[in-house]
Order: C-alpha cells, then structure tokens, then sequence
C-alpha cells in the first residue's frame, strides 16, 4: 500500500464519517419535526373558518377520487408507468398521504455492486454477525450489552442490505475484528458511500418539515405556506 493510498483513504474515513453522523443526525430529529409541524399546521386548519374547512375537505375528497382512478389507469398501462419511470425527476412530490414530500427519483439507484466488493461485504458482515447476532451472544453477558450489540448487528445488517461498505468496515474496526488492507478500489467504494449517503441528507434536508424545523421565523412561515397551497390548494396569511 503506497503512502497515497493510506492518506487518501485516511481522509475519506473522516470525510464518510462526518456525513454518516450527518445523516444520523437527520434520522433522529425529523420525526421530531413532523410532529411540530403537522402540529403547527393543525393549528391553523383549526382557526380557518367552517365554510373554508369544508371546501378543504371537499377538494380533498375529489384528489384521492382522482388518484385511485389514475393509479388504476397507470396499473393496467405497464407502458405508461415505465415511460413515467423514465421521465421522473428528483424534485419533490407533496401529496395527502406524504405532505412532507416525496423525492420523485429517491436515492437514485447504485449501479450494480462489483462482484469482489460484494464478497468483501458479505465477508465483514458475516465476521460482525458472529459476534452480535441475538443467537450467538451468551448468556452471561449483561442485558444492557445484549441490547447494544443487538443494535451493531441491525446496523450492520442494513448496511449490508445497501452494500454500504463504510458502515461494515467501522462496525467491524470497533468490534476489533480484521479489517481489510486499505486499496484503491477500496477508496473507490468510500467515495461512492459518501456520495450516496450525503444524497439521502441533502433529499431530508429539502423536506418543508426540514425547512421549517431548522428555520427562523420567516422561513417557518414559508414552509407552512406553501404546504397549505400543495396540499390543500388554499392561501393561508400568516
């Protein structure tokens, strides 16, 4: 391993670090701000006049009407659905049953994992089950350490469902397990981790729920608006 190696892949562990503490980061907080934040647009809804709480709910009848028939048009228009597919962007969807948004193209898709990466990854993920599995933990280990080893391995089991190699390979170091030598073609597989777990935090970060949450006041009263125009099509003052 060249010393341009080691370096570069030094970097990027900080570099995958700092973006998957990121996402956590994200993970923790936004059901927190869906909560204030369909609580704060309860609110409104509450204060708006019968007449116009009616009106909401009668045009909110009609789209889940138009919906169900267009989704019974797309299911027996297979052409249709796919050119859809094609078409898709990654701009956001806000509808009833997702008023947070909805990423039309999310997380585009990985191509196809190199059959020595996925190797590899089986391999760490098989190492770190042996020594986290519920199964394989003895009895005299204490129930607090059971629980978080019981949370490693759930970790590591995702990562492994999404070929995330960085997460396998810190799980892995923290347990004292073998890791692999680091290689070029290891440097490759934390770049395209880093590109795709900071695509997930910039689609949580573009939610209104987001947006409002972190705001100040003026962006607060962004979000709600145009919530209220996308989702029950009506101009709030706020």
């Amino acid at each position: 391993m060249s010393k341009q190696v080691k370096l570069k892949f030094k970097k990027l562990l900080k570099k995958a670090e700092f973006v998957h503490a990121d996402l956590e980061y994200h993970e923790s907080l936004l059901p927190d701000a869906k909560q204030e934040f369909f609580a704060a647009a309860q609110e409104i809804l509450n204060n708006l006049s019968p007449e116009i709480q009616k009106k909401i709910s009668e045009e909110r009848k009609q789209k889940m009407l138009a919906k169900q028939a267009a989704a019974v048009a797309d299911a027996n228009d297979k052409d249709s659905a796919i050119q859809e597919e094609k078409n898709s962007s990654s701009e956001l969807l806000i509808t009833d049953e997702f008023p947070e948004g909805i990423e039309l193209n999310p997380d585009a898709e990985r191509a196809e994992v190199p059959a020595i990466k996925e190797s590899e990854v089986k391999k760490m993920f098989r190492g770190i089950a042996t020594v986290t599995h519920p199964d394989k933990l003895g009895k005299d280990i204490p129930p607090s350490q059971k629980d978080k080893l019981g949370e490693t391995f759930k970790k590591a089991k995702e990562a492994y469902s999404n070929g995330n190699w960085y997460i396998l390979y810190s799980i892995a170091g923290d347990l004292g397990l073998p890791t692999p030598e680091p290689s070029e073609e290891h440097i490759e597989w934390l770049e395209e981790d880093i590109k795709f777990t900071a695509g997930k935090v910039s689609h949580m970060g573009s939610l209104l729920v987001w947006v409002w949450y972190i705001g100040d006041e003026e962006s607060k009263k962004f979000a709600l608006r145009n919530y209220f125009e996308q989702v029950y099509n009506h101009a709030v003052d706020i």
